[in-house]
């Protein structure tokens, strides 16, 4: 327990002075700056693994917490869409999204993040949905018009 303690006051100590002594500041950053420069390589790799670890972890905690759904559960989910969005059917770049109902909290499926955020954007309504998918349909037969009516001008 002693050495303990000795290494906390040495701690404070070495923290206290660099603080107060600019010349001790200096020589300490010129050393770690050395330091990194030789090790560069090693360092970014080991901080690129403890980020993916530490990412990875927080993903299925948040999984567990927000929708009750454990890693072998995603995994499960994932088997059953066949590695595919919910949606589009597409397979994804990163990994699936839990899509889930906001008034009910229930779980629906895995989304790439287009697809779930169209939803988030239109805040989970089927009828803003069917509005927009109209709309698109109008606009494209309105081209498809224009492009027939530019043809027939080419064409006498």
């Amino acid at each position: 327990m002693a050495s303990r303690r000795n290494r906390r006051a040495w701690n404070e100590k070495q923290r206290k002075r660099y603080a107060e002594d600019e010349e001790f500041r200096e020589r300490v950053k010129a050393q770690k700056r050395v330091a990194r420069a030789a090790h560069k390589e090693e360092i970014n790799e080991r901080q690129r693994r403890k980020s993916l670890a530490k990412r990875l972890s927080d993903r299925w905690l948040r999984l567990r917490r927000v929708y009750g759904v454990s890693k072998d559960e995603y995994e499960a989910m994932v088997a059953r869409q066949g590695g595919v969005c919910g949606i589009c059917k597409k397979p994804p770049v990163e990994p699936l999204l839990v899509d889930h109902c906001h008034a009910t909290s229930k779980v629906r499926k895995l989304l790439c993040r287009k697809c779930n955020t169209v939803l988030g954007f239109c805040r989970d309504g089927h009828r803003l949905l069917t509005a927009a998918a109209d709309y698109l349909k109008q606009a494209a037969a309105e081209a498809e018009a224009e492009r027939q009516a530019a043809l027939e001008i080419v064409i006498p």
